[in-house]
């Protein structure tokens, strides 16, 4: 499908130009305000004053890279089977879009919405980039959205207090999403390829943020801990993909050294060239693995996956940023402060505390609250909260500066 350019607007001698529409999409997710703001939101570590460590939007480029490398792959068997390929401006849109629904301060932020939305709809990564593909502004084309839609549930519009989150897509999306399901019936080779260069993304690079935080040697000092691999085992063991293997404990131990043998002690080296050798050794690893389902019949349901061995090593890389960092007790306290940043300018944009600032022009956009019921003024509230940096939630809630977006 494509979508030509007014002739009118050329002179003869010029050549036709035509577009396709991913390459479209892949544009309008380009210049989405949501997209571009990424790069002032932390990736891992919610510490945005250290530009050393990386943001949404250098994880966005480092997950469009691999799904390129997965992509040519998959391409090749393609052509092979004499069938049609994937069009890179599809992987393109879907990579750069997959995270333009976190908030700032990414998964802490989006529990902590969650729990304020809980009467609201709830508050979700996924399904805020869902409801944000599928606006009028950006119009993208169902296979993208198709290849976004990570969760095929739609979250419930209430929720008991005590409800933990729930992944899927909100009520309002239901009509679009609908569309989707009706038009692609089962998970699209995108979905695929997504999903798993986003998980190769997070299990390596979050490792390169949590040396750059720690240090190698306090790094080192953690997975060298006697209680690392009981502590691996015990989150492996608790997805159900994994309880029924043979001998799942001796496999965990074989791969965790093996992990540290052949990756780590590279990647700890201090030495730059050893440590990119071993950043872009297991990315190859990874996808060298892949086992690849063709269908000949309808191409767009064929499937990827890792085999047993290589996901059982992407689990343990996982594993090892929730040990290390996520379940810290240095991490712990940052929740505490988001939660408080996060429900302290969620009060102030949806009770309307903006309103005694007087003659305050910075604030006219948000008269938009104004005129809506309370479930879609909450969720309006989430859209703006997405589209604040955290260095402009925190100077908001710890030095008392006006918003200064809202223009």
């Amino acid at each position: 499908m494509y979508k030509k350019y007014d002739k009118s607007r050329f002179s003869p001698e010029q050549e036709k130009i035509s577009i396709s529409e991913f390459r479209c999409d892949y544009q309008r997710i380009l210049r989405s305000p949501y997209f571009r703001i990424l790069h002032t939101k932390t990736q891992l570590i919610p510490f945005p004053h250290n530009h050393n460590l990386r943001n949404r939007l250098i994880h966005s480029l480092e997950v469009n890279e691999i799904a390129e490398i997965i992509t040519e792959r998959v391409n090749n068997h393609l052509l092979k089977n004499d069938l049609p390929t994937i069009d890179l401006n599809l992987i393109h849109a879907a990579t750069f879009a997959h995270d333009i629904g976190h908030p700032p301060f990414g998964h802490s932020a989006e529990r902590s919405l969650d729990n304020i939305m809980k009467c609201f709809g709830g508050f979700e990564s996924n399904a805020q980039t869902i409801r944000i593909v599928t606006e009028e502004s950006h119009n993208v084309t169902l296979r993208t959205v198709a290849a976004l839609l990570k969760h095929k549930n739609v979250i419930p519009l209430k929720r008991e207090e005590e409800a933990n989150l729930i992944k899927g897509y909100y009520q309002e999306s239901s009509i679009f999403v609908n569309k989707i399901l009706q038009t692609y019936n089962q998970p699209v080779i995108e979905e695929y390829i997504i999903e798993l260069a986003d998980d190769i993304s997070n299990a390596i690079y979050d490792i390169k943020d949590m040396v750059g935080f720690f240090s190698r040697n306090q790094f080192a000092n953690i997975l060298n801990s006697n209680t690392i691999l009981s502590l691996i085992l015990e989150g492996i063991t608790s997805n159900p993909n994994y309880k029924n293997i043979d001998n799942l404990e001796r496999i965990i131990n074989c791969l965790f050294n093996e992990i540290k043998d052949n990756f780590l002690e590279d990647f700890l080296s201090g030495q730059i060239s050893r440590e990119r050798y071993a950043l872009n050794k297991i990315v190859i690893e990874f996808i060298d693995s892949l086992e690849f389902y063709i269908n000949p019949a309808k191409p767009y349901y064929s499937k990827i996956q890792l085999p047993l061995h290589s996901s059982l090593k992407l689990a343990i890389l996982i594993q090892i940023t929730k040990i290390c960092f996520l379940k810290n007790d240095i991490n712990l306290k940052f929740e505490i402060r988001i939660d408080d940043y996060i429900k302290r300018i969620f009060n102030f944009l949806f009770f309307d505390n903006h309103k005694n600032r007087g003659s305050d022009t910075n604030m006219r956009q948000l008269e938009i609250l104004d005129h809506l019921n309370d479930t879609e003024k909450a969720r309006i509230t989430c859209d703006l909260i997405c589209q604040l940096s955290e260095r402009e939630v925190i100077n908001f809630v710890e030095k008392e500066k006006d918003l200064k977006v809202f223009i």
